[in-house]
């Protein structure tokens, strides 16, 4: 993929753009789409609710969510190979609808998006303290604000110094993240809990309801979908941005399934149910 700086042609009323082409790379395209996802945040945020929804059945919500996933994947892919742009979901609005409507979408990102990262920080401090106090007889109420003060100017820092030190950084705390995950679902595999390994999971009439199953079925399609990071589109096709979004949704896919299968595993299928 080139790296050489790209500046297009400046028409009428268009200003030239001196974005460098191949700051992020394969690697770090993958890898954001992956950690947009976030497959331990949404593994500890969405696993418990989705199995009081659906019992033993929630392995089979997760499976039915990422086929839908893979859909929405799958429409992004083709617009990536039309709208090669650094603009994502605002390009993409902007042009197969209106440009009024594009903007409108990208600030209803801006106002998401950077907004959830504070309770996140906030609930991480939170639990942390939980498990400390629980297992240790640490007492650190003020982890969950200590967490936030540190978090937050943390992400703005290597936001400030660019592009390339953010996306390094990314790369290195995501493949921790996944290896984490892997270790917890080895765990949760080498000891299932009662009941043991078998079936009943790929049952749907095993479902506390069905109401509940169509429900644990969109919260995991939302578990697993994260959003089509800029640096996706930003890929021109035959660099990969093809791949990229389907690597990214297939490996949050394996993630998902290593932290929710053993989760399910550790109070196992017959409490689940």
């Amino acid at each position: 993929m080139a790296t050489d700086e790209v500046v297009p042609l400046e028409s009428s009323g268009q200003a030239g753009t001196h974005l460098k082409a191949g700051a992020i790379g394969f690697g770090g395209a993958t890898m954001q789409a992956v950690a947009t996802i976030a497959p331990a945040i949404a593994g500890l945020f969405f696993t418990q609710y989705v199995v009081s929804l659906t019992g033993v059945t929630a392995p089979l919500a997760y499976v039915l969510g990422v086929c839908i996933v893979l859909m929405l994947g799958s429409t992004l892919v083709q617009l990536s190979k039309h709208m090669s742009s650094a603009g994502g979901y605002y390009t993409f609005v902007s042009k197969a609808i209106n440009p009024r409507v594009g903007f409108l979408t990208a600030w209803m990102y801006v106002f998401y998006n950077p907004v959830c990262a504070g309770p996140i920080y906030a609930y991480f401090g939170y639990l942390l303290e939980q498990e400390l106090k629980t297992h240790y007889g640490i007492n650190a109420p003020y982890l969950w604000w200590l967490t936030l003060i540190v978090g937050a100017p943390f992400v703005a820092f290597l936001a400030w110094r660019g592009l390339a030190l953010s996306v390094r950084v990314l790369v290195g705390l995501g493949l921790l993240e996944m290896a984490i995950v892997f270790a917890l679902a080895l765990s949760g595999f080498i000891s299932p809990g009662p009941g043991g390994d078998n079936v009943s999971s790929w049952i749907p009439s095993h479902s506390l309801s069905g109401a509940g199953f169509a429900l644990a079925t969109d919260l995991a399609y939302y578990a697993v979908h994260g959003q089509l990071p800029a640096g996706v589109t930003a890929l021109p096709p035959a660099a990969g941005a093809t791949f990229t979004c389907s690597a990214s949704r297939s490996d949050a896919f394996a993630e998902r399934r290593r932290a929710t299968v053993p989760s399910w595993c550790a109070c196992g299928p017959q409490q689940a149910g």
